[in-house]
């Protein structure tokens, strides 16, 4: 049939007669109509179109994982009821506000496969939850299965650490990754990780993406235990979002290499720094006073709670009072830090909330 229809084309083609135009534009419509049209409905995209449907929260590893997931209120709890915090508009509809929150709605179809550390493949259920608003569904994907990959975040990190950081080539990380049994067979594979990440500073493309920064941020370095190096990571991360908005490595935590790293991130920023929480590292809090005009700088509940607990710990020995006082003493020191949000905590208290402070710390 199609050989007849061609040798009909090919025979009308020097016809220039009406009917033969005629002939020619209803054939041509024809074949769009019956042909063209049925294969673009097959045609499938290569990139997903599920980026817009997805939401990653934060969860280290699947043992924590795994014990909310398959619990529906312990799960609502935990992670849906804090979506509202940080919810984004993709994959919404045009008239939705996203005020109304979400409901839970099963599981995915399919479960996740993914290689973890081992190099065994493993299976994972994956939520759903329903816009309340909209009618949109989404999945909710924890932070330690990167959305898209067959492996764990594990592995995809100590290639990034071993490249980027240790300055290895890709068969030395490659090699590495045998050694400890993680199961990455192709270069390609890592290739494309590289690809995946990028090698853009985090401020640039949360910019790019049009999120602006609340002015608040946690800050804290870390060292690298790897055996004949010294370097430092360096962070600072939205405490609200969740969003890491710079990441750097340094070879010492002194004044001059924090300046030079946090000058960095103030390049690359247009919206107004307010306040940072931190720990009492003296050579951070200057660099920050530094390159930060005018910055407030809070310290961290945790480092102060650690230390007070010492403390009451030497107190009992020396007064011999009872562990029911020391927790007493302990909890209302607790209560007293737990009244402030991230965003009080940097603001100069007035009067009346400084009063109302040297009151409740009266025991």
């Amino acid at each position: 049939m199609l050989a007849h229809i061609g040798q009909y084309l090919d025979e009308s083609k020097n016809n220039n007669t009406i009917i033969g135009v005629a002939f020619e534009k209803a054939l041509a419509k024809a074949f769009e109509k019956y042909y063209i049209k049925k294969y673009k409905r097959k045609i499938k995209f290569s990139v997903s179109q599920r980026g817009d449907k997805t939401y990653i929260f934060v969860c280290a590893n699947k043992e924590d994982y795994m014990s909310i997931v398959n619990i529906p209120d312990r799960f609502r709890i935990e992670v849906v009821n804090k979506l509202s915090k940080c919810s984004h508009i993709t994959g919404h509809k045009p008239s939705c506000k996203g005020v109304g929150g979400y409901n839970l709605i099963g599981f995915r179809q399919h479960k996740r496969k993914t290689k973890m550390n081992g190099g065994c493949q493993e299976e994972f259920p994956i939520r759903m939850i329903q816009c309340k608003d909209c009618g949109e569904k989404f999945s909710l994907l924890p932070s330690f299965l990167p959305r898209e990959k067959h492996f764990g975040i594990d592995i995809i990190g100590h290639v990034f650490q071993s490249m980027l950081l240790f300055s290895q080539s890709i068969q030395g990380a490659l090699e590495s990754l045998k050694l400890i049994g993680k199961g990455v067979k192709s270069k390609q594979t890592i290739l494309n990780w590289l690809r995946w990440i990028g090698t853009l500073h985090p401020a640039t493309i949360l910019t790019r993406a049009g999120v602006i920064g609340s002015g608040y941020f946690q800050e804290d370095e870390g060292f690298e235990k790897e055996p004949n190096l010294r370097t430092y990571s360096v962070f600072m991360v939205d405490p609200k979002s969740q969003l890491v908005w710079h990441a750097d490595y340094i070879d010492h935590v002194d004044e001059k290499n924090l300046c030079a790293s946090f000058e960095k991130f103030l390049q690359r920023v247009s919206f107004k720094f307010i306040g940072v929480t931190k720990d009492k590292w003296e050579a951070s809090t200057n660099a920050l006073k530094a390159v930060f005009k005018g910055i407030w700088i809070g310290f961290c509940h945790r480092h102060c709670l650690k230390k007070f607990w010492q403390a009451l710990m030497k107190y009992q020995e020396e007064t011999k009072c009872s562990q029911k006082e020391i927790k007493r003493l302990y909890s209302k020191f607790k209560n007293v830090l737990e009244t402030s949000s991230h965003q009080v905590s940097l603001k100069r208290p007035t009067g009346d909330r400084t009063s109302s402070i040297k009151k409740k710390l009266i025991v």
